[in-house]
């Protein structure tokens, strides 16, 4: 079974290599740059041709793909060369490919979304009786949590992530009635959870408000999801540079294909 799930992530991987690779291709042919070779895979060739200029490939080990385009390695002399662009040109080339997966887990997402029912926000299902910012213009309970230091929660279990994180103060910004509120400094204490027991946290009770899945709320939604993936990956590059994660938090190719395994377990 772990053999079927190293084969999906060497797949999900090629996949996503090869798109990133067309969004090079795409926008260097857009600009005018040379494409000596478009490939779709690595190794020998099991199809090859070529269309004018550039050569055409599918390669028989699934694992990416390459956009080789003239001078990329040097200066050869030739004016459609990309070393020969200008700086917007070779922007706009090298960040097509990131564009492109962008583009694709919208689509990914946009997918799985549209046979959703529901769709789950954080919200305060209740307050902890140490908590003082309270009232019109603090917390309540049945509050949508919107931002946790200014980090977007935009689906259940983000606000206790970034409150997890948090320092000795956060800054919380809820919604209620379409009025949105912003706490300040909210004090991490010892609080009373639920069951009666002593914690260090926030005192906020954190449960799950559902939203209905509406067409207009997928495709929300599905925005909503595309860049909670987008902030997550910059809150954790802001949590290594900061030392409020380590390495060690990280996963590599092992770490990779185990949440796979999980995730296929649970389906």
């Amino acid at each position: 079974m772990s053999f079927v799930y190293i084969l999906a992530a060497i797949l999900i991987f090629g996949v996503l290599i090869a798109v990133h690779e067309l969004g090079h291709f795409l926008a260097a042919k857009l600009c005018g740059v040379q494409v000596n070779e478009f490939s779709i895979g690595m190794g020998p060739a099991v199809w090859h041709r070529k269309k004018g200029e550039t050569a055409y490939s599918f390669r028989i080990l699934p694992i990416g793909g390459y956009c080789a385009m003239e001078g990329e390695d040097g200066d050869t002399g030739n004016a459609r060369a990309f070393t020969r662009q200008g700086f917007w040109k070779k922007f706009v080339i090298l960040a097509a490919g990131a564009f492109m997966n962008f583009l694709t887990g919208l689509l990914i997402v946009a997918i799985l979304f549209s046979s959703a029912g529901t769709f789950f926000v954080d919200g305060i299902t209740g307050l902890a009786p140490e908590v003082s910012r309270t009232g019109e213009n603090g917390l309540q309970a049945g509050d949508q949590i919107y931002k946790i230091n200014g980090w977007r929660t935009y689906f259940s279990g983000d606000a206790q992530m970034f409150l997890s994180y948090s320092g000795d103060t956060a800054d919380i910004e809820v919604v209620r009635n379409g009025r949105h509120i912003l706490v300040e400094n909210v004090a991490r204490q010892t609080c009373t959870d639920q069951q009666g027991e002593p914690y260090q946290g926030f005192g906020l009770y954190v449960g799950r408000l559902s939203v209905p899945a509406t067409v207009s709320n997928r495709i929300r939604y599905t925005w909503y999801q595309t860049m909670d993936f987008v902030q997550l990956v910059w809150f954790s590059l802001g949590q290594l540079v900061t030392g409020g994660a380590g390495l060690n938090d990280l996963s590599g190719p092992v770490g990779i294909v185990t949440t796979i395994k999980d995730v296929g377990t649970e389906a």
